[in-house]
């Protein structure tokens, strides 16, 4: 009847009708893929979350097998009386005494050789009678400019899909044809940019800079790592990660392991101090050098890598501060994460030097407490968050006395004993360990620093995997088997020949030796005019 009467009226309602079921029909539609989007989310999250537990659960296993192959291992007699144990300093010189004129008559027949080998006339006689290994170690292959980038694929392998998917693939601002880098990571400027400042690790090597990084959380408990010299890693495009990666179709007696996963899963900020770039110098003075002073020698120069896989120095005003060494760009760096104005909880921080790093977080904190760095500005008298734990590993220092400022005339390893008076005093909470592993941290092939065996918690370690004799070997991977030690079984025991990174700091902070003095002897050994800035750091109020 109503159809009737009102025809438009009756259309209307059924068009209305017809719009709310569309729009009902819109809203299931939505509801379901909204439905379907959390559901692939969560799946998602899942898969994520499994696929982080099986990197923590593979590093685990691996950095297990370090440890127990670095501290259980049984070694023949001949390993336990030659090769396990380095010998004291005197006996070391006496074998570098005995073993040199050896090795410069085994390099003189070498070189004889190898002259012999140009004669043509004589070329097919030595090939026949020097053995296939000496012939393979004189063999010279083409540069790499000199064969096409289809060569360099093949010849190497590289798939960059799959590189980029993992985030290893070469930074993308490195040329076509350009030599790979060793440690590529997309986030990085280096080895063509300059590239100094601290990076943070998360799960699965991806890593970020900047307080901002989604890898860094202040709250959270935090380690620091600063390496030491690194001559030629820039030609190289090596960084390193802490993780322990051997070069494809290489052995090593050290598994490949991402350590780093570990200390995430745990829940710290693990991060990278790099000055590599810096460090990348041909004498290791030089580099030590740049820790203490900015202005004298080659100043700040950076090594950079060209277009062509070739290096060059570089020293242009305004790419770094001219005016601030490398000690002061590491508290720049450190005050920009944890700002000495800031009123939040911070975590606490331990720094790992390893090397000539062992110097540069001894005169970091140094620069920290008395502020003698303009990178504070007005900001000196707020409380600042200080670390309260600095691990040692392997220290270098040369032998020498040094005219720059500010040394004048001491040597590296007097400097760093008035670094450690000064710390003691200002920090009595700080816990200071070092850790020997090689004849570089014995002070055999460099100048020793006895004062760090009676001021701070010493270990002497001998890494079971590698022999003493191998000193190189041993110095680097020093720095990887202490940060696999956290997952030591008996972690809860202090042992002085063990790495010790699972022990608690209230634990270890036990086995400090007493607190020095300003009558003590350490006291006596600082310059005219040291007291006064010993006792000038007392004025600092840690937090």
């Amino acid at each position: 009847m109503m159809s009737i009467l009102f025809p438009q009226t009756a259309s209307a309602v059924k068009r209305e009708e017809d719009s709310n079921g569309d729009a009902v029909s819109d809203r299931a539609e939505k509801e379901s893929t909204r439905s379907k989007d959390r559901d692939n989310a969560n799946l998602n999250r899942v898969e994520n979350h499994d696929k982080d537990e099986q990197l923590v659960e593979t590093a685990r296993e691996r950095a297990c097998q370090v440890i127990r192959e670095a501290h259980e291992t049984k070694r023949s007699t001949f390993h336990r009386l030659f090769l396990k144990h380095q010998p004291p300093k005197p006996v070391a010189w006496a074998l570098c005494v005995v073993a040199l004129p050896v090795l410069l008559v085994v390099g003189l027949v070498l070189l004889l050789c190898r002259l012999l080998m140009r004669i043509e006339a004589l070329a097919k006689f030595f090939s026949d009678i020097i053995p296939v290994a000496m012939h393979e170690t004189f063999h010279v292959f083409p540069d790499l400019e000199s064969i096409t980038l289809q060569e360099f694929l093949m010849r190497h392998g590289t798939d960059k899909a799959n590189d980029e998917a993992k985030g290893t693939a070469c930074c993308s601002a490195a040329p076509l044809g350009a030599k790979p880098v060793e440690t590529a990571n997309l986030n990085w400027a280096y080895p063509w940019q300059p590239d100094v400042r601290m990076y943070w690790f998360g799960l699965g090597r991806v890593c970020g800079a900047g307080p901002e990084c989604e890898y860094f959380d202040a709250s959270k408990p935090t380690i620091i790592y600063v390496h030491g010299w690194q001559p030629g890693v820039t030609e190289r495009g090596f960084r390193e990660t802490i993780n322990w990666v051997n070069p494809p179709g290489t052995t090593s007696s050290l598994p490949d392991t991402q350590v780093v996963d570990l200390w995430v899963a745990r829940g710290y900020n693990v991060g990278v101090f790099y000055w590599n770039q810096l460090a990348d110098e041909p004498t290791v003075s030089e580099a030590e050098r740049k820790i203490y002073n900015a202005t004298d020698g080659t100043r700040l120069r950076w090594r950079r890598r060209n277009a062509d896989g070739s290096t060059m120095f570089v020293d242009h005003a305004g790419l770094f501060d001219t005016d601030h060494c490398v000690a002061d760009m590491l508290v720049k760096s450190y005050l920009a994460h944890f700002p000495p104005r800031s009123t939040a909880h911070y975590g606490a921080v331990h720094f790992l030097g390893h090397s000539l790093g062992a110097q540069l977080t001894l005169e970091f904190l140094r620069r920290l407490l008395l502020g003698q760095t303009s990178y504070y500005g007005t900001a000196k008298a707020s409380p600042i968050c200080y670390p309260e734990r600095l691990t040692l590993v392997d220290p270098f220092f040369t032998s020498d006395c040094k005219s720059y400022g500010p040394l004048d005339g001491l040597r590296p390893s007097q400097r760093a004993t008035e670094n450690l008076h000064l710390v003691r005093e200002a920090l009595p909470k700080l816990l200071v360990e070092t850790y020997e592993t090689s004849l570089i941290g014995a002070g055999a092939l460099g100048d020793s620093c006895p004062r760090l065996k009676r001021h701070s918690v010493y270990h002497v370690v001998d890494i079971e995997q590698i022999p003493w004799t191998d000193v190189s070997l041993r110095h680097c991977a020093a720095p990887f088997v202490y940060f696999c030690s956290i997952l030591r079984k008996d972690a809860e025991q202090w042992r002085p020949n063990l790495f010790n990174a699972a022990v608690t700091y209230a634990d270890l902070l036990d086995k400090m030796p007493p607190h020095a003095t300003h009558e003590g002897p350490l006291h006596d050994h600082l310059r005219p005019g040291q007291a006064l800035l010993a006792s000038a750091s007392l004025l600092v109020a840690p937090q």
